[in-house]
């Protein structure tokens, strides 16, 4: 009441202005309409650490066959590699994860085979296919 912010029992403040009135009733019991959504909000989409384990165990898993692929394979197996990890890409940005969260996944995918995108973008450049170097750079950017 002193400050104008609601923190809760455990501490955590939460944003918005917290009124006289807003105080009145949390000292009755009776908790603020904005609060409870909040916490809802956080709980449906970052609480759920199970899901998200198993969603990035996932990308990572689809990554390395990726990986695989472009280093390993043809031609065709390298555009095949590139197109795994623009869908991957995808997969993450249009997940329920927070921001936070969606670029842990991302930025773990790229820092581990960084060497990699540079080494398939030099080769691609040698070959004379700049317009796939530049799709691999552009992928490298949009996954940091």
């Amino acid at each position: 009441m002193n400050n104008g912010l609601y923190q809760s029992k455990t501490g955590t403040y939460f944003p918005g202005k917290f009124t006289t009135g807003d105080a009145i009733m949390q000292g009755i019991g009776f908790t603020p309409q904005e609060v409870i959504e909040m916490s809802q909000r956080r709980t449906q989409t970052w609480g759920d650490n199970k899901s998200y384990k198993e969603f990035s165990t996932n990308m990572n898993k689809k990554a390395e066959q990726a990986f695989v692929m472009i280093s390993e394979g043809n031609v065709d197996d390298m555009a095949a590699g590139l197109s795994m990890l623009k869908e991957i890409n995808t997969q993450v940005k249009l997940s329920n994860f927070s921001p936070t969260q969606m670029r842990s996944i991302t930025t773990g995918i790229w820092r581990k085979d960084k060497n990699l995108f540079l080494k398939v973008m030099e080769d691609l450049q040698r070959a004379g296919r700049t317009h796939a170097a530049r799709t691999v750079g552009k992928l490298m950017e949009d996954m940091k």
